[in-house]
């Protein structure tokens, strides 16, 4: 089999095509050495449906940081679906190639986190807040499966600010797979390594010992007084065991897998030392995972009370929370986020129509006439307070809603038919 990687006077050139996880990509570009040299240029050319699963991503992304911190250039070309699907992630603009979306940019509240760079811990609580409030906005059960979720992400992320010693930021991005019912995060540094932080307080052989090493209880890179109780990717790891889910970690020349189902982690060697620490975690989001059910035992608090307590002050502000007001798409994807959040909520939640000039029928159907069927008109206005609408918002809200009580009144009559 012959390379991917091929140099030429301008660049060096890697061609990718088909689907790529962290070892598929590591493999692409270990061809020729290509980990450990520092050329002028990249240049990437992707094949049709080329996919980059979150752990490649991830890695992608942060190994381009560090080699555009030392000079390098990066240019991408090939599958428009590829090149736009890359450019919505934010890959382009941190590794400094211009391109111009050919079909826009899309709202961020969709299916998927685009790249967030961690430099400090307010970066690791906003990239664990924004997780979770995709998922909030995504299915319906999101209360059940956040707190776990929120924990192994906080966890993992975390590690970047107090361990990695990273020249250059960390990375995470995540992705919301409806049809798998899954949600794939990918966290990635290009530090000192597992072996490095752990081999200052453990006997290790090589990389390999050092993940094992570092997926057990109570082992962490800081003991004593001032550390933490090196949990984080042992609970991590339980978690994903319980939830049936998948979890990798890489570092060096080594990479530890627990795939679907399985119920230990399997190693793995990769086909080059490659610099830091990258964990990948994919939670099926149909199996919510309680706290108490590990050893880790129950979350004291969790966004989603942070997040109601939030909106118990400031409410909604529509027009921040809607990519447009002109369709179901963007009312659907808010009203999954209400109807998590409402039972926390100890106020009425604001809906602030500020800067909304005009609403499709349609959206007000799925974002208001939707949830009053849903709770009833009474528990609708106990609960639920309109702000700074205009006339003709109000008078199409109160047509889409009265027509979704009218029908669950014909609904309820007709079942009561003897």
């Amino acid at each position: 089999m012959t390379s991917p990687v091929v140099k030429n006077k301008r660049a060096i050139v890697i061609k990718l095509d088909g689907g790529y996880d962290l070892k598929k990509l590591v493999d692409a570009l270990s061809g020729r050495r290509i980990l450990c040299r520092k050329p002028q240029r990249f240049k990437f050319i992707l094949g049709k449906k080329t996919v980059f699963f979150m752990s490649a991503l991830s890695f992608l992304a942060s190994w381009g940081l560090l080699q555009r911190k030392n000079g390098c250039e990066f240019e991408f070309s090939g599958d428009p679906d590829s090149m736009n699907y890359l450019s919505r992630m934010d890959l382009f603009r941190i590794l400094g190639f211009d391109y111009k979306e050919e079909l826009g940019r899309r709202s961020t509240l969709g299916r998927f986190q685009p790249i967030r760079l961690i430099k400090s811990n307010d970066d690791v609580a906003d990239a664990v807040n924004s997780a979770c409030d995709l998922i909030l906005h995504q299915f319906d059960n999101a209360k059940e499966f956040i707190p776990a979720f929120e924990w192994a992400i906080y966890e993992v992320i975390d590690n970047i600010v107090n361990h990695a010693r990273t020249p250059v930021p960390g990375i995470v991005c995540a992705q919301y797979y409806p049809k798998q019912k899954a949600m794939d995060v990918a966290v990635c540094d290009m530090g000192r390594g597992i072996f490095a932080s752990l081999s200052q307080h453990y006997k290790l052989s090589d990389d390999t010992d050092a993940l094992w090493k570092a997926i057990q209880r109570g082992v962490t890179g800081n003991p004593g007084p001032n550390g933490n109780q090196g949990n984080g990717l042992a609970g991590t790891l339980e978690i994903s065991q319980i939830n049936t889910g998948s979890f990798r970690i890489w570092s060096g020349a080594a990479s530890l897998k627990l795939k679907p189902g399985k119920t230990e982690a399997e190693a793995e060697e990769l086909s080059a030392s490659v610099p830091g620490t990258g964990v990948n975690i994919r939670l099926k989001t149909d199996r919510p995972v309680p706290m108490d059910q590990t050893f880790m035992g129950k979350n004291s608090w969790s966004y989603i009370e942070k997040e109601s307590e939030r909106l118990d002050k400031d409410g909604i502000m529509i027009r921040k929370e809607c990519a447009h007001t002109g369709g179901r798409s963007p009312a659907e994807i808010l009203r999954r986020k209400i109807e998590n959040i409402l039972p926390e909520m100890e106020e009425k939640l604001k809906l602030d129509f500020s800067g909304v000039g005009t609403c499709s029928s349609s959206f007000l159907d799925e974002l208001l006439g939707k949830f009053v069927e849903k709770l009833g008109e009474e528990q609708f206005k106990a609960k639920i307070r309109i702000v700074n609408a205009s006339d003709q918002i109000i008078d199409m809200a109160n047509v889409v809603t009265h027509q979704r009580l009218e029908t669950a009144k014909k609904r309820q009559e007709n079942t009561s038919k003897p």
